[in-house]
């Protein structure tokens, strides 16, 4: 009967410590590996990254280098750079750093 029990519960016990340690991770302030990723400053990045962000091609990406420097990413819309359609489909990887 022990043999069984153990067969039976071992793969759950082995899912519930994973679980819990990969909870305990983040618990502890470590990120997920997607959160990792590098926002791109839209003050001092190249023309081609900004021209490679979804929504944005060659005339936004001059607009935005045109119109530098930013206080804050929004400015993109509030100062007519670019339409506010295309700014939702990259404004989650940008920042406006300030030197």
């Amino acid at each position: 009967m022990k043999n069984l029990t153990s067969r039976l519960f071992a793969p759950l016990l082995l899912s519930v410590l994973v679980v819990t340690a990969g909870h305990n991770l983040l618990a502890a302030g470590q990120k997920p590996a997607a959160a990792k990723a590098e926002l791109l400053d839209i003050n001092s990045c190249a023309r081609e990254k900004l021209v490679a962000l979804p929504g944005v091609g060659e005339s936004y990406a001059d607009k935005i280098i045109k119109a530098r420097p930013y206080k804050a990413k929004n400015e993109l819309v509030s100062r007519q750079i670019v339409p506010e359609a295309s700014y939702k489909k990259f404004a989650a990887l940008i920042i406006a750093r300030q030197k």
